[in-house]
């Protein structure tokens, strides 16, 4: 189905006569009339930002909770996944390359065919007649396509209020998006890939560190949305003890209980040169997530056995079996909590 292609974005303003100002992403575009912000999917047209990738699917999945990854909510829930096309970081180790960088495909082509586009119903229905817990925004970075989520959102809280809504993203929200995000109760959990704990974010993905540490801080601290976070392990780049350690000490000292995944990368795009992540730099890092007090370590992307389980923090008693993206809970089901089968220890569950 063909949807309304000048979709004007509300997370804007204007500067002057001849520029428009972003106010999705912490790089804060100013737009000059006909030219585009640093995702090439937001476009200053007569002064009016344009979302041109609205609608614009690049790919719909039902996929295991789990997979996202998040591992302390709704375990064993389906969801609806989907995302859009464009992201705000230029990742050299990009996975979803041919989806997110701009410079491969031609958001003006994909307007002129208008073969791929959808609409919030559509995905909504998708969602209910699959019989989804939940609905992902993901694949690529969902603040780029945010006034799709958004209105998606808003359609399910009044068609299907039961459906909760997840974000897998690389945090560098703006401002004025996190607290639109916290106020209205739009999402009901993320997963966020912080990256680096340095200023590499500006050589490797052309950002900078700070607001993603805000707004990881801000989640936390002024919402009930669940967070996990996921490092993906970088030879050379972000694998030294001190980078992991510091990493892990800017999360305990929000919370020792929020989750964390270390992933093992693969060589890919613009990073073939570097090797594949070592498993004894996983198990490391999981040592010394572990030593700084994190309560909840996993690794991914590994054949690594037992490394996806959940134990409980004061006996170790083995509370969730994960094996790939099938789950077992094996302790005792209650409302938002998991209780030990051994100390009677709660683990809080969403």
């Amino acid at each position: 189905m063909k949807v309304k292609l000048k979709y004007i974005s509300k997370y804007s303003k204007i500067i002057d006569s001849n520029k428009t100002q972003c106010l999705l992403c912490s790089h804060y575009c100013v737009i000059s009339n006909n030219g585009y912000g640093k995702c090439k999917v937001r476009k200053n047209i007569d002064n009016q930002l344009i979302a041109q990738n609205y609608g614009a699917i690049t790919g719909v999945a039902i996929d295991p909770i789990e997979k996202k990854p998040l591992y302390h909510y709704m375990p064993g829930a389906k969801v609806l996944s989907f995302g859009c096309f464009g992201c705000n970081f230029k990742c050299i180790n990009c996975q979803n390359y041919s989806i997110s960088d701009s410079d491969i495909f031609d958001i003006e082509k994909i307007i002129a065919d208008n073969n791929n586009y959808s609409t919030p119903d559509i995905l909504l229905d998708l969602a209910i007649q699959n019989k989804c817990e939940g609905i992902a925004y993901t694949y690529s970075e969902p603040t780029v396509f945010w006034d799709f989520c958004e209105d998606i959102i808003k359609l399910a809280k009044i068609n299907a209020p039961e459906l909760k809504h997840i974000v897998v993203t690389n945090g560098f929200f703006s401002n004025e998006l996190i607290k639109s995000i916290i106020e209205n109760n739009f999402i009901d959990a993320m997963n966020i890939d912080l990256k680096f704990i340095n200023n590499k974010y500006h050589a490797i993905c052309d950002a900078q560190l700070k607001p993603i540490l805000k707004n990881i801080e801000n989640i936390y601290k002024k919402s009930n949305i669940q967070i996990e976070i996921t490092n993906l392990l970088i030879p050379t780049l972000n694998d030294s003890d001190d980078d992991i350690k510091k990493l892990c000490d800017f999360i305990a000292n929000l919370s020792t209980d929020i989750p964390i995944h270390f992933s093992k990368f693969f060589p890919i795009y613009k990073s073939k040169y570097l090797l594949p992540t070592f498993e004894s730099t996983l198990l490391r890092a999981r040592e010394i997530a572990e030593e700084v007090g994190l309560k909840y370590v996993y690794i991914g992307n590994t054949e690594l056995a037992n490394v996806s389980d959940t134990h409980c923090p004061e006996c170790h008693e083995l509370m969730i079996k994960r094996n790939g993206y099938s789950t077992n809970i094996l302790g005792v089901k209650e409302s938002n909590f998991i209780k030990c089968n051994k100390c009677n220890f709660k683990l809080k569950i969403k």
